[in-house]
C-alpha cells in the first residue's frame, strides 16, 4: 500500500492536519495502515514540495496545528493511482504465520501455547474492528466500510484456522507432512463463502429490495 496515495485519498475528502490523518487511519481503518510520525510528516512535506497538497488554515481551531488540502495536481495523481493495475495479489506477510512454518521445531505444548496467545491477540484486533464498524465517522464511504468487513471476515477465518491447529496440537494429532485441513473441512469453508455470495446477490434482487422498502 502507498502511504503517499492514502494521504491524497484522505485529503481529497476533507482538509486535515497530520493528527487528523493519523486519527482517521487509526479509528476508521484499523489494521490497514499503522503510520508513525516519522513516516507521516516527511511524506506530507514531500507531497507539498511536489505540489500535490498545499497548506489549509480556514477550518483550524488550533492555529498551531498545520493542515493540508489536496491540489488539482494531487487529485490527478490520485486518480491515476486508482486506475493503475494491481499485480501483487496474495502477498501474505504475516509475521506469526512466517514463524508457524517452522513450528515443527518446537515442543507440542509450546506450539499450543503460542497459538492460543496469538488467538487472544487476534480477538483484541477483532474487537477494534467491531468498534470501528459501530462508530463510523461522518464522511466514511461504503467502500471504506467494506475494508473493515473484509478485515473482520479475514480475522475470523484466521482465528478458526489457529483454533483448529491448537486443537490438533493439544490432541497430539499434528503431522509434519499431512495438511492441516482435509478436503471435507475445506469444502465446509467453501460452502460458507458461497452462502455469503448468495446472500449478497439476493440482497440486491428486485424482490428483496421491494420487501425492504415496504418494511
Amino acid at each position: 500500500m502507498s502511504l503517499r496515495h492514502v494521504i491524497l485519498g484522505l485529503l481529497d475528502r476533507d482538509p486535515m492536519s497530520g493528527y487528523d490523518i493519523k486519527k482517521r487511519l487509526r479509528e476508521d481503518l484499523p489494521g490497514f495502515w499503522n503510520v508513525s510520525d516519522g513516516q507521516l510528516y516527511p511524506m506530507l512535506r514531500r507531497l507539498e514540495q511536489d505540489g500535490a497538497i498545499q497548506p489549509y488554515t480556514d477550518h483550524l481551531r488550533d492555529e498551531d496545528r498545520h493542515a493540508w488540502t489536496i491540489t488539482e495536481a494531487g487529485r490527478e495523481e490520485l486518480h491515476a493511482w486508482l486506475l493503475e493495475p494491481v499485480r501483487r495479489i496474495g502477498d501474505f506477510k504475516d509475521p506469526f504465520l512466517m514463524r508457524l512454518a517452522f513450528f515443527d521445531r518446537l515442543p507440542r505444548s509450546v506450539v499450543e501455547q503460542r497459538l492460543r496467545s496469538q488467538m487472544r491477540q487476534g480477538a483484541d484486533f477483532q474487537d477494534r474492528i467491531e468498534d470501528a464498524r459501530s462508530t463510523y465517522q461522518p464522511g466514511v464511504t461504503s467502500f471504506q466500510r467494506t475494508l473493515l468487513d473484509y478485515a473482520l471476515l479475514g480475522a475470523e477465518i484466521r482465528a478458526c484456522f489457529l483454533d483448529v491447529l491448537a486443537i490438533r496440537a493439544s490432541q497430539g494429532t499434528l503431522s509434519r507432512t499431512e495438511p492441516l485441513l482435509d478436503e471435507e473441512q475445506l469444502l465446509v469453508l467453501r460452502r460458507a463463502l458461497d452462502e455469503i455470495r448468495d446472500l449478497a446477490r439476493e440482497a440486491h434482487t428486485p424482490r428483496v429490495l421491494a420487501r425492504t422498502a415496504a418494511a
